[in-house]
């Protein structure tokens, strides 16, 4: 609880200033914990600037190469059927649909999709 308080008689009770304090503070501490990976291993915070995650997210979703020609040719395949029936998505796909997800996170998917359903 010490550190706590020396952080807090630091502040002079003008939001402004504070404000300005701590965002300093807080720079200071991001700064160091890019610098030093190591040393913030065994820390339980991480300090990382307002919107990071989507910004993160964001350019991630930039870099998406597009969806692989399997997946779209099973998308057009049964759009119709799956437009008229929802539910059948998730019901097992027949044999020949499956022989074709040569990726293996889509097999894993295929494996899942034909796990019986908890309302079922």
């Amino acid at each position: 609880m010490e550190r706590g308080r020396r952080v807090a008689s630091m502040l002079t009770g003008d939001r402004n200033e504070d404000s300005a304090y701590l965002h300093d503070l807080l720079s200071q501490i991001h700064d160091l914990q890019n610098e030093q990976k190591q040393l913030f291993q065994t820390v339980r915070f991480r300090v990382r600037k307002v919107n990071q995650n989507d910004v993160a997210r964001s350019q991630k979703f930039e870099g998406f190469p597009g969806t692989d020609d399997n997946t779209l040719s099973l998308l057009r395949d049964f759009a119709a059927h799956w437009w008229e029936s929802p539910l059948s998505a998730w019901e097992p796909c027949p044999p020949a649909v499956s022989a074709t997800l040569a990726v293996p996170e889509a097999y894993i998917m295929d494996l899942y999709s034909c796990a019986l359903r908890d309302d079922a």
